[in-house]
């Protein structure tokens, strides 16, 4: 998928990968006024259940988010809630469907401020300046036992249930949305929300190696691959959105240099005025 337009470039690819036979994650793009939301879904639960119940949910959040006029953060909130409501309908109406779920992430960007709503270990990352700056927690069993002061961070990183999630849309009661509202965005930032089937594959530092790649679409489909190259264990969806453009290459240098130019030149002008009129 591919998006240009009012000062965005979005792109996004999923992937099968090499070991599952159905692709379970779902993303989807949607506009409503001067709004954008960005989501990304990993299904999970028996036969075709995850396929349905990440398909169920993005469609719930796009209707909510295209009917709404919400403050933002109350419309996330409200289309998780929505969204798991759906899944849970839909499970009921038939038993294959009995018992699914799946993680979501959602980015909701207007003007220069994007606002991220999660659910699982779907996850949403900030790419300034070639760092990568995590915006979500994960949602999981591990990470929850971290906070109670039960496992150490260390420990966590490898943990063999670190996989095991703690909240998910479909579960048995509503689950919490966590909220990271208020991002303010910069001309040539990234924002990329991926499902754990890339995340799970690729470190921080080397996402924002990654997205320096001058073109979106390129540098996801890079995402892609490097996942695959290591196995592709799971389905792998990446979803990126692009503010404004790009630096070229030494740009930021001639900038800084102008900038401290015309300082310099202030500061000059100043002191001749000073000693003139003194």
């Amino acid at each position: 998928m591919r998006f240009k337009g009012d000062g965005l470039d979005v792109a996004a690819r999923s992937d099968v990968g090499r070991v599952r036979k159905e692709n379970q994650d779902f993303m989807g793009f949607f506009q409503h006024g001067p709004r954008r939301l960005l989501v990304v879904a990993d299904g999970m639960g028996g036969h075709s259940g995850g396929y349905e119940a990440s398909r169920i949910a993005v469609a719930r959040i796009g209707q909510h988010f295209q009917e709404s006029r919400q403050d933002p953060d109350l419309l996330l909130a409200e289309a998780s809630r929505l969204a798991h409501e759906a899944v849970v309908a839909g499970a009921r109406r038939s038993t294959r469907l009995a018992g699914m779920g799946t993680t979501v992430v959602m980015g909701l960007l207007q003007g220069d401020t994007a606002w991220i709503g999660h659910v699982g270990d779907s996850r949403a990352y900030l790419v300034r300046a070639g760092e990568a700056e995590r915006l979500t927690r994960d949602h999981t069993q591990v990470n929850r036992m971290v906070d109670a002061g039960l496992l150490a961070e260390e420990e966590a990183e490898n943990h063999k249930m670190g996989h095991v999630l703690d909240r998910s849309l479909g579960s048995d009661t509503q689950p919490r949305m966590d909220l990271h509202e208020g991002v303010r965005l910069h001309a040539g930032d990234r924002l990329v929300l991926c499902s754990d089937g890339f995340s799970n594959m690729v470190p921080d530092t080397e996402l924002a190696e990654i997205f320096q790649a001058r073109d979106l679409d390129q540098a996801v489909q890079r995402g892609i691959g490097v996942a695959l190259l290591r196995g592709g264990p799971d389905n792998t969806t990446i979803g990126a959105v692009q503010i404004g453009e790009l630096a070229a290459p030494g740009q930021d240098h001639q900038r800084f240099v102008r900038a401290a130019v015309t300082a310099v030149v202030a500061l000059l002008v100043g002191l001749l005025l000073g000693l003139a009129l003194g």
